[in-house]
């Protein structure tokens, strides 16, 4: 009648732990226990057992991973999320084939299936429904296997069926008088469409995802306030699935091209990044900065030359804050490769490493990333739960303790893609970041990676005004727009994010690097395309064309950093005139309140 693995547990005589107790999503909650002889120990941390483990990582290198199913004994139930508590998952309409109320048992690999995005997560309770209990006699197999099988085979019919998908559409548009640019801030806020470009001024283009349900419907409304429109893309989803046509099994994408040249998972990219550590040797340290919402690790490489003094300054680079973002982790990658395989062989490399340390995140929203390969491929939040149950996560990089977050601008609805969170700072993700930009001693440079635009945006974006040191960075981002332009990387523009993007973003990591630390040369690449199609749906056949035409951006900008002379400290309180400063008192205090918060 033994229940758990054999794994020996320190301090005590007990052996086990209960693996369907071992899993990553609510780990230790209800149902569970921290005491190793009891039958439903959880182990010392989530995944703690190199079952869970294994079974973990194989789930995760499933590129479309849609029925999870779980087969235990006894009772003759079938179970489906949420198993850590008496509540109903998302789509809890769809699961409910047989339902059954239970105790709560938090930690199960039904509700982690789930959580990673297998919208079908069951957990089979088998037969008999008591009498014989776990002693089922070998004569009743045959029966057993029969009808449940049938069960099964019907249960993935439904599936399947409910499945067939009716193609969702890109609807592009443009507002040329006040009334229709009211109406798209009005139609903004509708929680069944998603935005890709935000609304703010008239003459401006917007990319617009409408669920096909709805395509109808939008299109009537647009017609009715004579919105002209052009349907940019008709069949979002064959983008989608052409896109998981070409991509290699996840199995063996652990080669350099695989990960340079193709949209990994997260498993895959972070061995990668391990492995690339491993091999630079003494140039190399990988830095776990903390886990995010889910577990994940969030790993910075830090990058230094042979001849490293510990004098030197640090650039710092982030990539993936925005999951549907695929190709900002992939050049990101491709700039950690080429920073250490072609230190002393590129000039260009060799200066940039000998005058500066770098510390690299390939990924600030892991969680966020990994439930776009798994499930919805235009997720762009991380996956913290809400005050609202069907309403999951928060835009990171709205979520900063930077300036304007009590501004009308900043979104305080959980549905909303742009949602900046519950307070300022209050992610997982965003906690572990400020701590470590907050330690790092001398950062000069800060660098984030999104799409899409071909924009190179400089602060503030909380407001349409210049930094003290905008002559410098407008320079230094104008230096680097030429040269992907000179590279065939066509024409990008560089400006205050405010005003390029139209629109005013409180929270980002931009405006906080910025303000908090000792970072003066602080942008934000809005990479290919320029628009949609294909927006964030970029063939991997382009991601070498992206990266090539994009790298000579890079080198310039750190040269021209270089080159630039030592300017001005920042100045945040204003003294008797605000000409030239970055800030009222009220800004600071609230600058001052959040950072503490992390020292």
């Amino acid at each position: 009648m033994w229940r758990k693995n054999r794994a020996a547990n320190n301090g005590t005589e007990c052996m086990g732990v209960d693996l369907n107790r071992n899993f990553g999503y609510r780990f230790g909650g209800e149902g569970t226990s921290d005491n190793p002889c009891s039958e439903i120990y959880h182990g010392g941390k989530a995944f703690s057992e190199p079952e869970s483990e294994a079974l973990r990582d194989f789930l995760e290198r499933i590129i479309d991973l849609k029925v999870y199913l779980t087969f235990h004994s006894y009772g003759q139930y079938i179970l489906f999320p949420w198993g850590y508590a008496a509540v109903d998952a998302p789509n809890h309409d769809d699961l409910i084939y047989y339902s059954i109320i239970t105790d709560p048992s938090a930690g199960a690999s039904d509700d982690y299936a789930y959580s990673i995005g297998a919208l079908y997560s069951y957990c089979i309770e088998l037969p008999p429904r008591n009498g014989n209990g776990f002693i089922l006699p070998e004569s009743e197999i045959p029966g057993v296997v029969s009808s449940v099988w049938n069960g099964v085979k019907a249960m993935i019919q439904t599936i399947t069926e409910k499945e067939q998908l009716s193609y969702d559409q890109v609807i592009s548009t443009v507002a040329h008088t006040k009334s229709q640019l009211n109406y798209l801030h009005r139609l903004e806020t509708s929680l069944d469409l998603d935005f890709w470009s935000e609304v703010e001024s008239i003459g401006q283009n917007v990319d617009i995802h409408v669920k096909a349900d709805t395509v109808d419907r939008v299109k009537r409304d647009l017609s009715s306030i004579d919105l002209e429109y052009n349907i940019s893309v008709s069949d979002l989803q064959s983008l989608v699935d052409k896109e998981k046509d070409v991509q290699l099994n996840p199995n063996n994408n652990s080669n350099q091209a695989d990960v340079l040249r193709s949209y990994v998972t997260h498993p895959v990219m972070d061995h990668w990044l391990e492995r690339m550590a491993s091999e630079c040797g003494d140039r190399c340290t990988l830095i776990n900065i903390g886990q995010s919402f889910e577990g994940r690790e969030m790993k910075v490489i830090k990058i230094t030359s042979n001849s490293s003094t510990g004098n030197k300054s640090a650039v710092f680079v982030e990539g993936g804050a925005h999951a549907r973002e695929w190709i900002s982790p992939v050049f990101v990658n491709n700039l950690i490769y080429k920073l250490i395989i072609e230190y002393g062989v590129d000039s260009s490399v060799t200066l940039m490493l000998d005058n500066y340390d770098w510390y690299i995140l390939p990924l600030v929203n892991p969680d966020g990333y990994q439930y776009s390969h798994n499930n919805e491929r235009y997720w762009r939040k991380n996956r913290a739960t809400t005050i609202f149950r069907d309403c999951v996560g928060v835009d990171l990089n709205r979520n900063f303790p930077s300036f304007g977050m009590s501004d009308p601008v900043y979104s305080k609805h959980p549905c909303e893609d742009t949602y900046g969170g519950p307070f300022p700072g209050s992610e997982r993700e965003t906690k572990n970041l400020v701590k470590f930009l907050l330690g790092v001693d001398k950062l000069h440079v800060f660098l984030s990676f999104h799409s899409y635009s071909k924009m190179i945006l400089i602060p503030w974006s909380h407001k349409m005004k210049p930094t003290t040191h905008h002559s410098a960075l407008k320079t230094a981002g104008m230096a680097a727009a030429n040269a992907m332009e000179a590279a065939n990387g066509g024409k990008w523009v560089v400006g205050l994010a405010g005003e390029l993007l139209s629109y005013n973003a409180a929270g980002t990591s931009l405006d906080w690097a910025y303000a908090n630390t000792e970072a003066k040369f602080v942008f934000t690449f809005e990479m290919p395309p320029s628009r949609s199609p294909p927006g964030f749906v970029l063939p991997e056949s382009s991601i070498k064309s992206v990266v090539d035409t994009t790298w000579p951006g890079v080198t310039t900008l750190i040269k021209t950093i270089i080159n630039t002379p030592a300017l001005e400290d920042k100045y945040f309180v204003s003294k008797g005139s605000s000409k030239g400063k970055d800030m009222c008192y009220c800004e600071l205090i609230f600058m001052l309140l959040f950072t503490f918060c992390y020292i």
